[in-house]
């Protein structure tokens, strides 16, 4: 039984995708032909990093955004394959490419640009206020954090505000990108306005474009 006519297609496809990358894996880095050919093997595969992609039900920008991440994944697979590696493309690959779709998603998860000292502060003070509410038996004050960090009171009010956006985006994102709950209904389900809602996801995008770009 060969089977149906679509399914040899996608096959003989496959399979001539393949030879491509094993061509381009054997070509020399200064070969002339290496862009063709790499051009070709990433196209070919590109149906299987949207499928990957399409598994988390996004729509809009939120999905065109992860599919380029996807692309992305694979375009590293393909520079970094070898043979010699003894294991399948797709089985090389597909950690890749959800890898990067995982970066994409923990890339988004500060929607605002936070200076690094702000976000490294902001896991100190985590850290601090769990250990001192553990050995004083209550909720540390902000001076006593300051203290115990040795740090101006002034910038853990800034970390502080920093964690509280960073928590917030973390759950818009988990809701609207995982969960396919529109702005309004996102709103509702957190207290806040639609607006803010759109804003942060505005930001987070912008963001995500600015990153592919570069």
């Amino acid at each position: 039984m060969t089977g149906h006519p679509h399914v040899r297609d996608s096959q003989a496809r496959r399979a001539e995708t393949l030879a491509t990358l094993n061509r381009l894996c054997r070509l020399a880095p200064d070969d002339p032909s290496r862009r063709r050919l790499r051009d070709e093997v990433v196209a070919g595969y590109m149906p299987y990093a949207r499928y990957l992609a399409n598994r988390h039900h996004l729509h809009g920008e939120a999905h065109l955004d992860l599919v380029q991440a996807a692309y992305m994944g694979l375009v590293k697979a393909v520079d970094n394959f070898d043979p010699a590696y003894d294991t399948a493309f797709l089985t090389y690959a597909t950690p890749m490419i959800t890898g990067e779709m995982k970066r994409h998603f923990r890339d988004t998860s500060w929607d605002v640009h936070v200076p690094r000292r702000m976000q490294e502060l902001s896991a100190q003070l985590r850290i601090a206020t769990a250990d001192l509410t553990q050995s004083l038996g209550r909720s540390p004050t902000m001076a006593e954090v300051a203290e115990h960090l040795r740090a101006d009171p002034g910038e853990l009010v800034e970390a502080y505000e920093a964690a509280r956006a960073n928590s917030a985006a973390s759950r818009i994102l988990l809701l609207r990108f995982f969960r396919g709950m529109t702005q309004a209904e996102i709103g509702d389900e957190l207290g806040v306005s639609q607006m803010q809602v759109s804003r942060i996801l505005t930001q987070i995008l912008d963001r995500l474009r600015s990153r592919i770009v570069r």
